[in-house]
């Protein structure tokens, strides 16, 4: 999978049911101040999202999510975390067939009354049950066979799933746009400050952008997990809020102002969207809405599918889980039986939680709770991983990852009691699994790695306690007053993201982490020899074609030279003016060591640069009074493609210690470019006032 597919993955995740639904939520908690909430919540993913983006980039495996932690903090956190996401994961599948037969039960047309009947008081009745059923088959069955077919299917829902949210955004904006909703009543606030804060937490934003992870949990799959990943994720969210911002702002817009005057709280829709256009009698938008409300869900679905059943494939390698859920099919290598499982949980979670309300709010939680170890661990591996080869080196990350733990901790904060303090129990537990599996391994290296994740354990006991005691506008009683129930939990997650950094040790599964991230190295070597290969065809062409014609012709050797001599002066400048070394180069594809050697025979020879580089260099170390022009361009060019062999190889193996030690060295990193700009300059300077 290429960056566009991975982009419209995580695309496809964030724009679920999140965009039927989430608008009018996050409207009837905090009114018009609802757009500023979107713009916390993407605020608040995106530092998350960008330290799972470096964990990402240097280990591209299947249900990476569920395995950072451990590399860094040992099992016992590992299992903490991996748990909290996967359940927070799972239950997406059931909450995006929910949402569409939730949309479906409003169906306005005469021959549709009886849909009527899927859905009483925001919970699915019997029949609503059986149709959420048969939605979840079809999200298994489109991921059973390959990953191939679910990148393919999945593009395709994604495009459709960003052009629908853009007609409904023209339509309402255009249809019946009442400006006057944005300051009427209390103002944009009308429920106060602190709804806009729970909004974010509570409304479905948090659950929203949940679909970042999915491209890192498909890193396994990716083509070039280093560039791939970071653009895949930070891309998703950018274009996803940009949507979503659009979405509520047509949203508040298009409500009739009748319907909000004893206050944005009392607005209540069964199918939001799809009410509002039949109040503006914009008919076509209504039948086109309704069928989204079946392809949006579902390419979330879909995703999710995928997604969780590379997470239990990872737990499973961790030893949380029963060695039968980590088999890859031989054939189409999907994880087959952690599918099973997963949609057998999918089927609990939909016949005990009916409402996607409800669903939202368990998600978004258990969400915030699987993110907090994501800036803990980045840092940690900083410390105890020094030596692996990060493709992606994020500047900035000892600022980003406290700051991204401190907003995920703000944020579960303002999930509001008693949500918090359930949510945190169903997380607690989990724990009698992972003490089982200990117990078979006889407790081997229990200790250790227990003591590596108890803050995880304190950091859960003093959020429950400060959400019971905190501010009656986050459902407290107000023992702590707002405001200063903020400062302490800023101050508390500052200490704990300290305490969680130094309890990080070099874990033993960390070795096993090392595996897969020098795979990655091994990787560019058969990168090198496709570049090598494909240099072949340059000498030859460079040798076979100039030397004859150079020889003959002092025309043509004048207008070599001074080609020749404005590229190399042309290239001194490049260097001259860039910004980090040259030697600084990005991660090779993690594919097939075939692949990438095919690719990088087609990369060089198809590369005009490199064509102008043979055909400016190679003529002007010729010799003509020798004569045998053509064996001196062969023996030249051989010498070239052995020291290019020999760099290549040698910077695919330490290009990661190397390019750790340039970063941390921006004077040195200065001088090589100035070393390497100066000789490009001189061999320049040189070819343009040589004779022949």
């Amino acid at each position: 999978m290429g960056t566009f597919s991975l982009t419209m993955v995580g695309l496809g995740s964030i724009i679920g049911s999140g965009w039927l639904f989430g608008a009018w939520r996050a409207a009837q908690i905090a009114g018009p101040a609802a757009i500023i909430s979107w713009i916390i919540g993407m605020i608040v993913i995106l530092f998350i999202g960008l330290s799972y983006s470096e964990l990402g980039s240097m280990f591209p495996e299947a249900g990476g999510m569920v395995k950072y932690t451990q590399y860094s903090h040992g099992s016992f956190l590992g299992f903490i975390a991996a748990w909290a996401n996967w359940i927070a994961i799972v239950s997406v599948i059931p909450v995006e067939a929910v949402a569409s037969v939730q949309y479906m039960s409003s169906w306005p047309w005469e021959w549709a009354k009886w849909t009527s009947s899927l859905v009483k008081t925001g919970t699915l009745t019997l029949p609503g049950l059986g149709i959420a059923s048969v939605l979840l088959l079809i999200y298994f069955l489109l991921n059973y066979w390959t990953v191939s077919l679910f990148s393919k299917a999945n593009s395709l829902i994604t495009i459709f799933k960003i052009v629908i949210p853009g007609l409904t955004i023209g339509s309402l904006l255009f249809a019946g746009f009442h400006s006057g909703n944005f300051t009427s009543g209390e103002g944009i606030a009308p429920n106060g400050w602190a709804s806009v804060l729970t909004a974010v937490a509570t409304s479905g934003i948090v659950f929203a952008f949940n679909g970042f992870q999915s491209p890192i949990n498909m890193a396994g799959e990716a083509k070039n997990p280093g560039r791939s990943i970071p653009l895949a994720v930070v891309g998703s969210i950018l274009i996803a809020t940009v949507i979503y911002i659009l979405l509520q702002v047509a949203f508040i817009g298009a409500v009739d102002p009748s319907m909000v005057v004893h206050g944005w709280s009392h607005l209540n829709f069964n199918s939001p969207f799809a009410d509002l256009a039949i109040a503006l009698s914009i008919n076509w938008l209504v039948i086109v809405l309704y069928a989204d409300a079946f392809v949006s869900p579902s390419g979330t679905g879909i995703t999710y599918t995928a997604t969780t059943s590379r997470m239990i494939y990872g737990m499973e390698k961790n030893k949380y889980l029963p060695g039968v859920l980590g088999k890859l099919h031989p054939i189409y290598g999907v994880p087959r039986q952690a599918m099973f499982f997963n949609l057998a949980v999918s089927f609990i979670f939909l016949f005990l939680f009916r409402g996607w309300g409800v669903l939202a709010e368990i998600i978004s939680v258990a969400t915030l709770i699987s993110y907090i170890t994501g800036p803990v661990t980045a840092m940690t591996l900083r410390r105890t991983g020094k030596e692996l080869y990060r493709p992606l080196h994020l500047k900035g990350l000892s600022i980003i990852a406290p700051l991204g733990f401190i907003f995920a901790s703000l944020t579960l904060y303002w999930a509001r009691w008693p949500l918090t303090g359930q949510v945190l129990f169903i997380i607690m537990m989990g724990l009698p699994i992972y003490f089982y599996y200990q117990a078979k391994l006889k407790w081997k290296g229990f200790q250790k790695n227990f003591l590596a994740g108890l803050w995880m354990v304190t950091y859960l006991l003093c959020m429950m306690v400060i959400s019971y005691l905190g501010s009656e506008k986050f459902g407290g009683i107000n023992v702590i007053r707002y405001g200063w129930d903020m400062l302490i939990i800023t101050c508390l997650s500052l200490v704990f993201y300290v305490w969680a950094v130094k309890s990080g040790f070099k874990t033993e599964y960390l070795k096993e982490a090392t595996k897969v991230n020098e795979e990655m190295r091994y990787a560019g070597i058969s990168t090198s020899l496709g570049l090598c290969t494909g240099l072949l065809g340059h000498i030859a062409a460079a040798t076979l074609g100039l030397s004859a014609v150079i020889y003959q012709s002092a025309l043509a050797f004048a207008i070599v030279k001074y080609a020749g001599a404005a590229y190399l002066l042309y290239l001194a400048y490049k260097t001259f003016t860039a910004k980090d070394s040259a030697l600084a180069v990005e991660n090779k594809e993690a594919v097939e060591y075939k692949v990438l050697y095919k690719k990088g025979v087609i990369m060089n020879l198809l590369n005009p640069k490199v064509s102008l580089f043979f055909l400016a260099l190679l003529p002007q170390f010729v010799n003509h009074s020798t004569g045998h022009a053509t064996q001196q361009m062969l023996v030249y060019g051989a010498v070239f493609l052995v020291q290019a062999l020999i760099i290549f190889t040698l910077i695919s193996l330490f290009a990661g210690k190397v390019g750790e030690f340039l970063r941390k060295s921006p004077a040195l990193s200065k001088r090589l470019n100035l070393v390497q700009g100066s000789i490009f300059t001189l061999i320049g300077l040189k070819i343009a006032f040589s004779e022949k």
